[in-house]
């Protein structure tokens, strides 16, 4: 996509956003302007219609007190007192303009301003014959006259000819005279005055309010534009320089693919090579394998024998049976009782003798046990697999390796005398006796060696096993190592494959095996070992 016609499409989206603002402000204003002006319009007709209301109801008041007074006056006899009754009216309502009262002939017999009955003044022509209609049709009348500039509200009542006036006045006549009373609207148009100057007022400030609102508008408006305009400019300048990158970077792409052709080319080489070696390597990795397993051998043969000293020594220390011995006794003791006892002790030593036979005998079986799971691991052969006892298996070992642990402490904890797994005797010999020799080794300067042995067996018949020392322990970067086959930490004295062939051979019992220790505070090996290699495995303790 180009970036020009991006830039081009974002300015005529913009701008049609920006004249439907406008357009909506000016409306909205135009609209608040209108209804301001019909408000105020509204406004001034209904004070106008209450005011006018307001007077006439005033001015029908007035002329109805002016009749009464009248009529009683001129029922009292006291005809000369109606224009003091006029005058004092007109003196306490301030908004009568003209007060006046016309005779049955239409002519003015009173006035607020004319100081007798006996000089009567001249009406206006419009006055004149709004008298004489209401003489005609006895009807009262309400109209608007314009004097000097000031609206008047003048309202002519009839003067009914009731029947105490009749004794004076002739009954055919209905109506023996007209009141006439004039009220200024001048206060009214003040109030509607000062109505409309609000009205200007409020609208002048709603203008202005308008004005300042476009003008915010448009100030938005161009500073929108100012923004819209540098957005551009910098889309142009970074569509130049993704014009420039783009190049650059295909040539980078070139470079890069004739590059990796290289490279691949000398991978192909490399593999091809790495065919040629693979018959090498597998043949240098059958050899390896069988060096190690030499080595394991020697190992683990040199382990077994290695409890043959013990029995040998006390076989060899024994002195035979001396026949001359007995025969002195048996001279000199005509009881038998030098005979007796030397042929008790002799006894004993016999019982020695045996012992170490069955030490030798174990030894023996033990070493063809090793020689012979070797034979079927080289020769594929199936190993003979029943039910043995962990415990027996291991107190086997400890009698074979009992020289070596003769000044060792061997505490058992076991959860059952007889805890059968199905396995062969000779691995398990094998996992115990490399325990036991690493054990010797690291109890060598320790005050009170102690070996601890947990065999525990769970319900679905797994065995838990904790090996544990008091010995010197181990530091974390020989524990990480401690099961790689040929890593030793004995030097000369050892080989490195004790606890590889450990591992190896839990491992093929589908086991587990965790060392925990601590510089200094001994070791313990945590093993796990199914029931049988059928059995579903939970994840060892």
């Amino acid at each position: 996509m180009n970036p020009q016609n991006t830039t081009a499409s974002a300015d005529s989206s913009t701008e049609p956003v920006i004249l439907k603002e406008e357009k909506l402000a000016l409306i909205l204003l135009f609209l608040m302007v209108l209804g301001l002006g019909f408000y105020m319009i509204y406004d001034m007709m209904s004070i106008s219609h209450t005011l006018l209301e307001e007077h006439q109801q005033r001015a029908e008041t007035l002329a109805e007190t002016m009749m009464v007074g009248i009529r009683t006056t001129m029922l009292s006899g006291q005809a000369d007192h109606v224009q003091d009754l006029v005058k004092g009216v007109h003196e306490r309502v301030t908004t009568i303009e003209k007060l006046r009262i016309y005779n049955q002939d239409g002519q003015e017999v009173y006035s607020d301003v004319v100081p007798s009955p006996s000089h009567p003044l001249n009406t206006t022509p419009a006055i004149q014959d709004s008298v004489n209609l209401l003489l005609k049709t006895g009807q009262p009348l309400r109209f608007i006259q314009k004097i000097d500039g000031i609206n008047y509200l003048t309202q002519l009542k009839p003067l009914h000819n009731a029947t105490p006036c009749q004794t004076c006045h002739d009954p055919a006549h209905p109506v023996i005279g007209v009141v006439e009373v004039s009220t200024s609207l001048a206060p009214a148009s003040r109030r509607m005055a000062q109505t409309g100057v609000y009205a200007l007022s409020v609208i002048l400030a709603g203008l202005i309010l308008g004005g300042i609102v476009l003008r915010l508008l448009y100030i938005s408006k161009q500073k929108r534009t100012a923004e819209l305009q540098e957005h551009n400019r910098i889309v142009r300048e970074y569509a130049t320089e993704l014009e420039v990158q783009k190049d650059h970077l295909a040539e980078m792409v070139a470079e890069r693919t004739a590059e990796l052709q290289e490279k691949l080319q000398v991978i192909q080489q490399q593999q091809r090579e790495l065919k040629e070696h693979q018959a090498q390597l597998v043949e240098n990795e059958r050899l390896a394998t069988l060096g190690e397993m030499a080595g394991m051998i020697t190992h683990e043969i040199n382990n077994a024998i290695s409890g043959l000293g013990a029995p040998l020594h006390l076989i060899k220390s024994i002195p035979p049976l001396d026949e001359e011995t007995i025969w002195h006794c048996w001279e000199s003791d005509q009881e038998g009782t030098e005979l007796k006892a030397y042929l008790e002790q002799w006894r004993q030593q016999w019982d020695t003798i045996q012992e170490g036979l069955t030490l030798i005998e174990l030894t023996d079986k033990r070493t063809r046990t090793i020689v012979q799971d070797v034979r079927n691991l080289i020769g594929g052969q199936s190993r003979v697999l029943r039910p043995t006892n962990i415990c027996h298996v291991f107190r086997e070992t400890v009698r074979l390796q009992q020289r070596r642990l003769e000044d060792i402490r061997i505490e058992e904890n076991f959860s059952a005398e007889s805890i059968n797994i199905v396995a062969t005797s000779g691995e398990l010999g094998q996992i115990f006796t490399n325990f036991l020799i690493n054990a010797a080794h690291a109890l060598e300067q320790v005050e009170h060696p102690t070996i601890t042995v947990q065999i525990t067996q769970r319900e679905d018949k797994s065995v838990d096993i904790r090996f544990s020392d008091n010995g010197c322990g181990m530091p974390p970067e020989v524990q990480a190592r401690i099961f790689d086959p040929f890593y030793s930490t004995k030097g000369e004295k050892g080989t490195g494959l004790g606890l590889s062939t450990v591992r190896r051979i839990i491992e093929k019992y589908q086991g587990s095996i965790r060392v925990e220790s601590e510089p200094g505070n001994g070791t313990t090996f945590i093993l796990w070992l199914p029931y049988d290699y059928s059995m579903p495995h939970p994840e060892a303790a």
